[in-house]
C-alpha cells in the first residue's frame, strides 16, 4: 500500500487596512502582491490615486475641442443646449425627450392596407396589393375560387385606437385579418373596435391557412410563394459552373462555384474527383 499525503500548503491570510476607507481586507500570506495590495477594492485606489490628479482649465478646454472635432455639432429642439454625443437624436436629456414627445405625440395605429408598412414580403397580384406572402396566398385562393372581396376602404377609430382592416368580404360586414405574430391582446383591441361599427371579425393564423398554403403550392409548384408576385424578379443572376445556364436567386451564394441544380452540382464533384 502506498499512502498519498496531501502536499497542498494550507491557506494563510493576513490582515490589512486599506489606505482610502480604513475598513480591514485579507490577503494570502503566501501572495506575492502583499507588499502591493494597499487598497480593498480598485474604487478606492482610484479614489486615492485621483486624489493627487491635477486637471486643469487648459486640459479641459483640449479635451472638449477634441472632441467637438470628433463629432458634429448639434442642438437640442427644446432647450437649445449643445449635444456632444455622436447619436442620431434630436434632445440633449430624458426630460427634453419627454417634452418632445408630449408636443409631437406618436399616431396609435397598426397593420391594415399601407402600401410597404411592416417587414413581410409584399407586393401586388394581378393590381391587389399584397401586405405579406400570408396576404397573397389567400388572394389567390379566393380569385381562384370566385369569392368576392375588396380591400377596406378605410380605416376605423375609436377611444384613441386607428385600426386599418386588411380585406371585406361581399357582404360588406365581415372582416378577414392575416396574422403572422402579432400578439392576441393587439389583436382583441383593434377586433373589438371593428365589432363596435358592427362588423364581424375573422382572424386567420398561420394554421388556419394551411390548407391555402397547400392549394397554392400544389397548382404553382412552388414553396417560394412571393415569386407569385407581378413583375417579379430575383435579386441575384448566376451562370452555372457546370452547364454554363443562366438562372437567377432570391439569396446571395456565397461560394465560388454555383450550379443550377443537384444534378449539376453532383456531375461537377464527381469530374473533379475523376481528373483529381
Amino acid at each position: 500500500m502506498i499512502n498519498i499525503t496531501n502536499f497542498k500548503r494550507p491557506q494563510e491570510f493576513i490582515e490589512k487596512n486599506c489606505l482610502t476607507c480604513n475598513n480591514l481586507f485579507k490577503i494570502s500570506k503566501h501572495s506575492k502582491k502583499e507588499n502591493l495590495k494597499k487598497f480593498c477594492n480598485s474604487s478606492c485606489s482610484a479614489k486615492f490615486n485621483n486624489k493627487k490628479r491635477i486637471i486643469t482649465e487648459n486640459h479641459k478646454n483640449n479635451v472638449r475641442n477634441s472632441m467637438l472635432k470628433k463629432y458634429n455639432k448639434k442642438y437640442c429642439v427644446i432647450c437649445n443646449n449643445e449635444i456632444l454625443l455622436k447619436r442620431r437624436r434630436k434632445t440633449c436629456s430624458s426630460n427634453c425627450l419627454y417634452k418632445l414627445k408630449q408636443l409631437n405625440p406618436m399616431p396609435k395605429c397598426s397593420g391594415g392596407y399601407r402600401i410597404g408598412s411592416g417587414r413581410s414580403k409584399h407586393g401586388f397580384y394581378k393590381g391587389i396589393y399584397c401586405g405579406s406572402t400570408y396576404e397573397l396566398c389567400w388572394i389567390i385562393y379566393n380569385l381562384d375560387h370566385g369569392i368576392k372581396f375588396k380591400r377596406f376602404p378605410t380605416f376605423l377609430e375609436k377611444d384613441g385606437i386607428k385600426y386599418y382592416p386588411d380585406f371585406l368580404l361581399d357582404d360588406e360586414k365581415t372582416i378577414i385579418e392575416t396574422k403572422g405574430y402579432e400578439s392576441e391582446e393587439s389583436v382583441s383591441k383593434k377586433t373589438k373596435v371593428a365589432e363596435s361599427f358592427g362588423y364581424i371579425v375573422k382572424v386567420l393564423r398561420k394554421k388556419d391557412l394551411k390548407y391555402i398554403f397547400d392549394y397554392v403550392k400544389e397548382k404553382y409548384n412552388t414553396s417560394n410563394f412571393a415569386s407569385l408576385y407581378d413583375a417579379y424578379k430575383p435579386k441575384y443572376d448566376y451562370v452555372c459552373t457546370k452547364c454554363n445556364t443562366s438562372f437567377s436567386k432570391d439569396i446571395k451564394l456565397k461560394t465560388k462555384n454555383v450550379f443550377c441544380s443537384v444534378k449539376c452540382c453532383i456531375s461537377f464533384i464527381r469530374t473533379k474527383k475523376w481528373h483529381g
